[in-house]
């Protein structure tokens, strides 16, 4: 789900944007063009500017943005966009972006001078208008946030209890109010500009937010004691409002549907559906549900919306929610339900456009399943909604009705009996009794079928000459949008033993499913969680928290023990140069080439163990999210941190962006899994890192920076910005526990919270020592470099955050980057002997530090 509710993260989005009356514009749009003109004293100022423009009220995704060509001359160029509707325009400048909507007839002249952007011509009074409530009610916006002590990064949080969701509703009400009042202000002071279309954006971002709050109340009804029928009682008298009632009424289209679909979802699942039904539990998997809240949602929305809007919201459905995720068995049945339904047929014209570029773009992709046409022995579908999150292996039988590929023999060996692994066996007519072939008793084995026509067949039929056999081994890469690839395309380049390779990634794949230990607490009570694919076990202990728990390795079958702290103290800021430091960054859940890494370089053994001495291992932030064993890589430098302090050393583990995300509930960059795994175990994912859990007591512990030797410790670095706090390295490390540990309490902390962990100057942030990785044109100057080697007393600056090719120096050694290629296998790190810098790398080897300048 894409969370739409950072509704007024201080100001209104694009959605609310220069969005104007649809109606006031129709005397112009009998003129079919919109002009515009780029106006810019300096010819390589006019060079930087880029411009974009896509229809306005888009019904399918496949009609995208168009990029207006900006010649290096730049001065006076002119565009002429021939069009009956209105479209979005976008102007990005290095430090300014505007965005509008003009209406055929415009002619508009853009001027850039002095790193501004304005606009004068036909139609510009209407931007300016709708640009001064923009900035008016991000205004008013943020001082109604502070006043109910949240944030638009929280407000999307999992409800602490019911006055935290009773809070949240009080906020949006004051956001309705403050928006209408200022609408009809401003509709007072420019009638001419129109605003039904802006207002109709804004309500629909409100309810949206409201409605998103019913849902995550829907979802901890049982935690928080609430019966189902309380919660529709509730959701009946405070969302029917009069809002909700005038957006359903009106047949504006819209900038943007997903506040509209957020409310339908809402009115599904907790005003149309009992969770707790016979209806509810025979929606056994995740697609039988997702099926079925699209159907819902169709029908609620056929009987509530009208005009323009109703075919908008329905195209949206189809192209954002189906096909999107290429889900071409149930686009099948909507556009045939669509086609009864919507009034503009050039609509269902563009849908099925986008249908079928769908199909044939997937069926061409030869790393992407998006089809499987399969039969079993009953004659029953074998589709993708069937494989789940499970690996599955199809063989084919030749016409003797034999697999003879070595693969398929060796994965029966290996894996029979694996409960997240399918076998089946096809030949081309007829399902295959697996239990009378040569293959063995293998439970779960699906015997299966393929029509002559099946794309799958002659899809694996394409391989024989690049792999042994015929096997095809399917792996599910976002199942809950029904994505799966071919093992094939993980094979390392080149390859020389397909089969072994293709054995490795399944081991690996499996290893994935793997998750845990999440030790928390309550009260004298402690709960230890593990996972393994779907399966949750749990040990529970009242009165004393278990000596220690494990975790799996990099290897199948292998795991290590980790002792559990009897307390968590907080690090010191800074410590003496040992003889040796090691750093290494932004590794995301990369357990394996981690893992590697640290055995390659003397740092660990093969089992996990501390064997590095009196030295100093730096862990430079960004050590969660995109991988598939990020639990894993935090017990390890958990249980590593005791170890080092026994031998005389030292494990610094620095919170880096995605750790502070995390903490703060931000899951945008979370995999799947970890998601799905907390409701496997009936928690919030929060909850996993909360503060009743030890891993989260552990990480809100950790420092921001750390100063070894001459050496200054940092994820993002220090902006000039950041400079002129002259908060000390104690105080910062201080002040970020504080927050972590309270959250935000008054406008004070929310402010020192933004400062820290969430400015793009904030240390954990910042990009600004490399140039080309943030918004401002240039670098950091080096006298701003200076000052911070001077306030910190150090000599030099490490950070990770920013991608670099190779662990690099920056102005003249003063800057280092340690953040390469990591997911590509290009792990590198940076060792400091005594006062030299050697870039090390995953095969064991050292080389210079090369400067960059």
């Amino acid at each position: 789900m894409r969370i739409i509710t950072n509704v007024f993260m201080y100001a209104l989005p694009l959605l609310i944007c220069s969005s104007a009356l649809h109606s006031s514009a129709r005397e112009s749009q009998r003129k079919s063009t919109i002009k515009l003109k780029l106006v810019s004293a300096k010819m390589e100022s006019a060079a930087k500017i880029r411009i974009t423009y896509s229809q306005a009220f888009n019904f399918s995704r496949y009609y995208g943005k168009h990029t207006l060509l900006v010649p290096n001359k730049g001065y006076g160029e002119k565009w002429k966009l021939d069009t009956d509707e209105p479209l979005h325009i976008v102007v990005e400048a290095p430090q300014q972006r505007q965005h509008w909507i003009s209406y055929p007839g415009d002619s508009l002249i853009i001027e850039y001078n002095d790193d501004k952007i304005s606009v004068s011509g036909q139609g510009s009074e209407r931007v300016k208008a709708q640009a001064r409530y923009r900035l008016e009610i991000a205004q008013k916006s943020k001082l109604l946030y502070e006043k109910f002590h949240l944030s638009p990064t929280h407000i999307s949080k999992r409800l602490k209890d019911l006055p935290d969701f009773r809070n949240k509703m009080d906020l949006c009400d004051s956001l309705s109010s403050a928006t209408h009042r200022l609408l009809d202000t401003y509709e007072k002071q420019y009638p001419d500009s129109g605003w039904a279309q802006t207002r109709a954006s804004a309500i629909a971002l409100i309810e949206s937010t409201r409605s998103l709050c019913y849902i995550n109340l829907n979802a901890a009804r049982k935690r928080l004691g609430v019966p189902f029928r309380d919660i529709r009682g509730m959701y009946e008298t405070e969302m029917e409002n009069e809002n909700f009632r005038w957006l359903m009424n009106s047949d504006m289209p819209a900038l943007e549907m997903e506040p509209y679909y957020e409310m339908m979802k809402a009115r599904c699942l907790v005003y149309q559906f009992d969770p707790e039904s016979p209806e509810a539990t025979s929606l056994r998997s995740e697609k039988a549900f997702t099926d079925f809240k699209i159907w819902k949602i169709l029908h609620e929305s056929d009987r509530l919306m009208h005009g323009r809007l109703k075919d908008q919201f329905m195209a949206f459905l189809l192209s954002d929610k189906i096909l999107r995720v290429a889900d071409i068995t149930l686009a099948d049945t909507v556009i045939k339900y669509l086609d009864t339904r919507l009034q503009d047929k050039t609509c269902l014209s563009q849908l099925k456009e986008e249908n079928d570029a769908v199909r044939s773009s997937y069926f061409r992709k030869p790393d992407i399943i998006q089809f499987l046409g399969l039969q079993d022995n009953l004659g029953q579908p074998f589709t993708l909604s069937n494989l789940g999150n499970t690996i599955t292996v199809l063989g084919v039988a030749d016409e003797t009705d034999k697999v003879r590929d070595p693969l398929f023999h060796a994965i029966v060996r290996e894996f029979t009996g694996n409960p997240h692994l399918r076998i089946g066996i096809i030949r081309r007519h007829r399902a295959i009794d697996t239990r009378k072939q040569k293959t063995g008793n293998m439970p779960g084995v699906t015997p299966l079928s393929a029509p002559a026509t099946n794309d799958l067949y002659d899809y694996m039929q394409t391989y024989n000459a690049a792999a042994p056999g015929r096997t095809l081994v399917v792996l599910p890469y976002n199942y809950k949008e029904l994505r799966y690839r071919d093992a094939r395309y993980y094979l390392p380049d080149p390859t020389t033993d397909t089969a072994a390779a293709l054995l490795s990634i399944l081991r690996e794949k499996l290893l994935q499913l793997k998750d845990g230990p999440y030790v928390q607490y309550s009260g004298d009570t402690t709960v230890v969680y593990h996972l393994d694919g779907p399966e949750v076990t749990t040990d529970t202990r009242i009165g004393k928290k278990p000596a220690y728990v494990h975790a799996a390795t990099h290897e199948a079958g292998k795991s290590f023990r980790i002792p559990l702290k009897t307390t968590i103290t907080p690090p010191a800021s800074q410590y003496k140069q040992p003889e040796k430091i090691i750093v290494l960054s932004d590794m995301e859940g990369n357990l394996p080439a981690m893992a590697k890494f640290l055995i390659r370089h003397g740092v660990i053994d093969d089992a996990y163990n501390w064997i590095f001495g009196s030295n100093h291992l730096v862990l430079n932030g960004d050590f969660m999210d995109r991988g598939f064993q990020v639990t894993e890589c935090l017990w390890l430098l958990y249980k590593l941190e005791d170890e080092a302090a026994k031998a005389g050393g030292q494990l610094h583990f620095i919170l880096g962006n995605h750790e502070i995300m995390n903490l703060g509930g931000d899951v945008r960059y979370v995999r799947e899994k970890y998601l799905e795994n907390a409701r496997l175990m009936h928690r919030g994912y929060d909850e996993l890192l909360g503060q009743n859990s030890e891993l989260g007591r552990w990480l809100r512990s950790r420092n921001m920076l750390v100063k070894i030797g001459d050496n200054l410790f940092v994820h993002g670095g220090i902006s000039p910005a950041f400079n002129t706090t002259n908060l000390q390295l104690e105080e910062i490390n201080q002040l970020s526990r504080e927050f972590l540990q309270k959250g935000i309490t008054d406008s004070t902390a929310a402010s020192l919270h933004r400062m820290l962990h969430m400015d793009k100057d904030a240390p954990l942030w910042y990009r600004g020592y490399y140039a080309g990785k943030h918004e401002k044109p240039g670098r950091t100057p080096e006298a701003d470099i200076e000052k911070t080697l001077s306030r910190f007393q150090v000599s030099r600056i490490i950070t990770g955050h920013t991608i670099v090719a190779d662990v690099s120096s920056f102005y003249g050694g003063k800057v280092i980057d340690v953040d390469t290629h990591h997911a590509s296998g290009d792990v590198e790190g940076l060792l400091i002997e005594h006062d030299r810098l050697r870039r090390i790398t995953a095969d064991g080897s050292q080389h210079p530090v090369m400067p960059k300048e």
